[in-house]
């Protein structure tokens, strides 16, 4: 999966030092407990993303290491053109969780598209309710995971910032 042209609505991220080697315990957590949630229409699956072929073929004639992350995607079939990579990866001594939220404009619906509207703009009342529940649930479920894994690291997780970066501010 490719993350070119898609546009970050909302994002989440936090640094974790000590916690290195924990990634994949995290994203066990995170995948569970988004299932374990029961939000309608969701599908979620870990894929392998990249942020188009611009980089891949720069990485191979430079020389470079491949952009590909390993991350759990998750789509909401009442939301076509939304969607949430969710990640943790060792940096450093530094474990770095985060989640994006973004809007893929060539998945929204045609009609949209073709009156050219800004796609935040285009959610009516009720699907501005679901996309808030949908990343909000999905928020604390990233959350949960990380706490859970600090305190089986005895970390003190009140230190992570939990507040979100867009226009929902998820605490």
């Amino acid at each position: 999966m490719s993350l070119k042209n898609q546009n970050i609505t909302e994002r989440w991220f936090a640094a974790i030092g000590g916690a290195t080697g924990e990634s994949e315990k995290v994203l066990r957590a995170f995948l569970s407990s988004v299932q374990a949630a029961g939000i309608p229409e969701i599908e979620a699956e870990k894929q392998s993303v990249s942020v188009g072929l611009g980089s891949k073929l720069k990485g191979i004639f430079g020389g470079g290491a491949s952009q590909d992350r390993n991350m759990i995607v998750i789509t909401n079939k009442s939301l076509p053109g939304w969607l949430i990579y969710a990640g943790a990866r060792d940096y450093g001594k530094q474990l770095l969780v985060s989640w994006y939220l973004v809007v893929d404009e060539k998945e929204l619906p045609r009609v949209t598209r073709a009156i050219g509207g800004d796609s935040m703009m285009e959610l009516d009342i009720f699907k501005t309710e679901e996309l808030s529940a949908f990343v909000s649930i999905v928020h604390e479920s990233l959350k949960e995971a990380v706490k859970q894994v600090m305190n089986e690291m005895k970390l003190d997780f009140t230190k992570v910032d939990t507040h979100t970066h867009g226009f929902l501010n998820i605490s």
